[in-house]
């Protein structure tokens, strides 16, 4: 069972799908993986603008640091590189802010801990209502805890 690291000022997952998420994560993992739930980073902009990013979850493992982006959508899903429609409606592409934010986070520990040789951050985004037309949390176990068996590290 991975073990659970609470970032401070935390309140806990979001939603119910964040949740499924946590729980799903928490007892699938080994234990020597960690997960980080609703973590916040403030990032200082070139007009010296504070922002906050929201991460759903990270999780740290020996080889890799994944962030995951989790969706709670119910009903039919499509999509594709550029577009993605629930019911029939255009959503935004969820990979597009999620591969920004694990760009931000690269960046931010490198700076802070240019020391660090923490591998890489694999990004990626699970889908959690049970009610929803594509993969669930199955694959994004495969990717987290095998990832030589898709080819992800060698």
């Amino acid at each position: 069972m991975a073990i659970i690291k609470r970032p401070p000022h935390d309140d806990g997952p979001v939603n119910a799908g964040e949740q499924r998420l946590l729980r799903f994560l928490s007892r699938n993992l080994p234990d020597n993986f960690y997960i980080i739930p609703n973590c916040n980073i403030a990032i200082t902009g070139p007009n010296r603008i504070m922002k906050y990013w929201e991460y759903d979850c990270l999780v740290v493992t020996p080889h890799a640091l994944y962030h995951i982006e989790n969706k709670d959508w119910a009903g039919n899903l499509e999509g594709d590189d550029y577009a993605w429609f629930r019911n029939g409606q255009e959503v935004a592409n969820p990979h597009k802010t999620a591969g920004l934010k694990s760009r931000i986070l690269a960046s931010k520990i490198k700076n802070q801990h240019p020391d660090w040789n923490f591998g890489q951050i694999i990004t990626l985004v699970t889908l959690s209502h049970p009610q929803q037309s594509k993969f669930g949390l199955d694959l994004s176990l495969i990717h987290i805890s095998e990832p030589t068996r898709l080819g992800m590290i060698s």
